[in-house]
């Protein structure tokens, strides 16, 4: 007979390195057990030999584990590992007002979860990015309208993009002086 079902988190959420214990019911008919995991990145780190073990997990793939005793092998058990979409950021905040000449403004992506990278966009003619590409916060060279997006992910999944769109400031009308004489 097989181990038994494999329990533990089945899915990927942040990009954190924390480990993750995968478990099997203690079998008294079982010497030992053997795990293994696929997917780039994922290791076992302890407890090979045991009915559980702790895992890092960086990317989708499955968990494997088989109960050996001396004359056996039992069926392997296993436990698909999918990657699941972080949520958007709620919000991108800054002042959406340009000048229309060269600014450098902050925004910030107000984060919903943590554990997750973001990757901003910026739009319009001569508008880039200075500082701050995977975090939560850029600052942008503006000089003419466009649009600045941004997405939570974790490598293996991606958020829906939210955006906000830079508008020009319209100018003062220029003023006539007065002459007195």
């Amino acid at each position: 007979s097989n181990p038994g079902t494999i329990t533990g988190s089945s899915s990927i959420t942040s990009l954190s390195d924390t480990s993750k214990t995968y478990s099997v019911v203690l079998d008294s008919t079982v010497g030992a057990y053997s795990w293994v995991i696929t997917g780039t990145g994922n290791r076992i780190v302890s407890g090979q030999g045991t009915n559980s073990v702790s895992v890092i997990v960086k990317n989708p793939g499955t968990i494997f584990v088989t109960g050996t005793n001396f004359c056996a092998v039992s069926a392997a058990d296993s436990l698909n590992i999918t990657c699941t979409a972080p949520d958007a950021p709620a919000a991108i905040r800054g002042d959406l007002n340009i000048s229309g000449v060269t600014d450098t403004l902050s925004y910030f992506g107000v984060a919903v979860q943590a554990g997750v990278n973001h990757v901003w966009t910026v739009t319009g003619t001569g508008n880039y990015i200075k500082s701050g590409q995977g975090t939560d916060s850029i600052v942008v060279v503006t000089k003419n309208t466009g649009n600045i997006s941004v997405v939570s992910t974790i490598g293996c999944a991606t958020s829906s993009p939210i955006s906000v769109t830079l508008v020009c400031t319209v100018p003062d009308a220029p003023r006539s002086e007065e002459h007195t004489s």
